[in-house]
């Protein structure tokens, strides 16, 4: 029997996939511009149908587990919560992950934080560094760096000069899938949703 897997990325907009035994794309959508809980049901339930499949065919689901807002993550990690009620296995990642998945030993990840700050993620060899700064302070860091990000539209109004040299995980996740996922899969983890800071501090009242 063929094997067939699912992937979901809620961390920027919505991305959704099928993926057969080989990690090669059955079928790949994005949607922009519309609320991810108002689309992702039916975009899981018209791909399945597309390719003949129900929901309890999947030998397991693929989850970019982030960094992302909250209420952006929250809805891939609910629908992964459901398919693991079916015992169906969920796999994660992270987005500044894949860099390193793929061989690079060195670069930066950056990611919009909202609330005027950036989400930086550094490695080098091994080592690594984590960071929220604000627009300024990021343009210097990244100066003269291999810089990564999800996709580069979300950062094209802070970033308009530096844009082009960007280099999109999501991309590379589309382009180099079969590589990702076959690692993913051999390392089996089920990571909790990555969100650019904590649940205290994403929600924390001004006084």
């Amino acid at each position: 029997m063929n094997k067939y897997y699912l992937y979901m990325d809620t961390t920027d907009h919505l991305v959704v996939g099928l993926l057969n035994e080989s990690f090669g794309w059955v079928d790949y959508l994005e949607v922009e511009g519309a609320k991810n809980s108002g689309r992702i049901h039916a975009a899981i339930f018209d791909m399945l149908k597309k390719a003949g499949l129900e929901a309890k065919d999947l030998s397991g689901i693929f989850q970019n587990s982030g960094p992302g807002s909250y209420t952006g993550m929250r809805v891939s990690e609910g629908i992964a919560q459901i398919f693991e009620w079916e015992q169906i296995p969920v796999y994660s990642f992270l987005h500044f992950e894949v860099p390193s998945f793929l061989g690079i030993e060195s670069g930066k990840w950056l990611g919009k934080a909202f609330k005027g700050e950036f989400f930086i993620s550094t490695w080098d060899k091994g080592n690594e560094e984590k960071v929220l700064v604000d627009l300024a302070s990021a343009k210097m860091a990244i100066k003269g760096q291999r810089v990564f990000c999800h996709f580069k539209k979300s950062l094209e109004k802070d970033f308009a000069e530096e844009l082009s040299s960007f280099e999109e995980t999501g991309e590379l996740i589309k382009n180099e899938g079969a590589k990702i996922f076959s690692l993913v899969l051999a390392k089996a983890r089920r990571l909790s949703p990555y969100y650019f800071r904590t649940i205290d501090q994403e929600f924390k009242v001004p006084r």
